[in-house]
């Protein structure tokens, strides 16, 4: 049993339980019989993404509703996902055709191609920054292709997730299949022989379990992880410019991005003046982050962290190619 929380208010939003065992055998049969029994034109799964694509613009309020109430982040920034998903349904949708068209290559042999061709259900493991573009950016080619979709969401997204398995099925019930499972399940689900792989966006540590899984299994895995790649300031940047959008890139999706700036290499010519850049650059942020619970810190504080960090407690002894060293923002926080 756990629960989803509103990060704004911490108000309970819905209880979930588990699948149990034979919920989730059922749930994978559904998918396997979903890909052996389909055969599909190319032309009427394009259909198919275009129809995803209209759905999720006629149902923007609502998934933008679940995303900002589950996950934390504006409504301007979950409309603006939800339309990025369109967008990427129109793409694969207008393009499938030449996607998935055979190509002749040269060999030894008489007549060599390559054909691409649906291997059956894909378990996508997602995570709750961007609860629908991660999914949909597998997803999307994963309809095109006919691989039906096992999809095990974040714990944090979960009314998100049950949305979500609405919408494909008023497109059709054979495209993507929920399952509300933990880590040690979604183990088995890579392991059965049904399954024939696995995507994950997340962190390292779950990339090395789930690749460990589907290489005992013999089973394609694509993984996502995280990174920290340095900021670098040089002292003859614009550094009103350079802060401005250092802040952005922090503040990013609330500032849960993989791709947020989280490690900063300033050159020591602009060291002082980019920390008192820094700290104003967050005025542009406040109030977008709750002001409910003290754990949500107004984004400007956080710039106001990076500041600090800079300017007076954070400073390495620098490194040889003479750049000094904000090294508290190397980490998830």
């Amino acid at each position: 049993m756990f629960n989803t929380v509103n990060p704004a208010t911490g108000e309970v939003l819905k209880n979930y339980s588990l699948m149990t065992d034979t919920e989730i055998d059922k749930t994978i049969a559904s998918a396997f019989k979903s890909y052996t029994s389909a055969n599909l034109s190319v032309n009427l799964r394009a259909q198919m993404l275009s129809d995803l694509a209209k759905s999720f613009r006629q149902q923007s309020q609502t998934l933008a509703a679940h995303v900002s109430s589950e996950m934390g982040k504006p409504l301007k920034d979950s409309f603006a996902e939800v339309e990025k998903c369109a967008l990427a349904f129109d793409y694969f949708s207008q393009n499938l055709e030449g996607f998935l068209a055979s190509q002749d290559v040269p060999s030894d042999y008489k007549k060599s191609k390559i054909v691409k061709d649906a291997i059956g259900p894909i378990l996508s493991v997602m995570p709750w920054n961007f609860p629908l573009w991660q999914l949909v950016r597998f997803a999307a080619p994963a309809v095109g292709i006919g691989n039906p979709i096992l999809l095990k969401h974040s714990k944090v997204t979960a009314g998100t997730a049950q949305f979500l398995q609405e919408i494909f099925n008023g497109v059709s019930k054979n495209l993507l299949f929920n399952l509300t499972i933990n880590h040690d399940q979604a183990a088995l689900v890579i392991r059965d022989p049904r399954v024939r792989g696995v995507t994950l966006t997340g962190s390292t540590k779950a990339g090395r379990a789930i690749a460990k899984i589907a290489g005992e299994n013999l089973k394609k895995s694509v993984l996502e992880l995280g990174g920290c790649d340095a900021y670098v300031v040089y002292a003859n940047a614009d550094l009103a410019h350079a802060a401005k959008i250092c802040a952005q890139s922090r503040m990013i999706n609330n500032g849960q991005s993989c791709v947020a700036a989280k490690r900063f290499l300033i050159e020591k010519p602009a060291l002082d003046q980019f920390g008192l850049l820094i700290g104003d650059a967050g005025g542009d942020f406040h109030h977008t982050i709750s002001r409910h619970q003290a754990r949500f810190r107004v984004r400007a504080d956080r710039c106001g962290r990076i500041r600090d960090a800079i300017t007076d407690l954070e400073i390495g002894h620098g490194t040889p190619d003479g750049f000094n060293h904000a090294r508290r923002f190397a980490s998830n926080d």
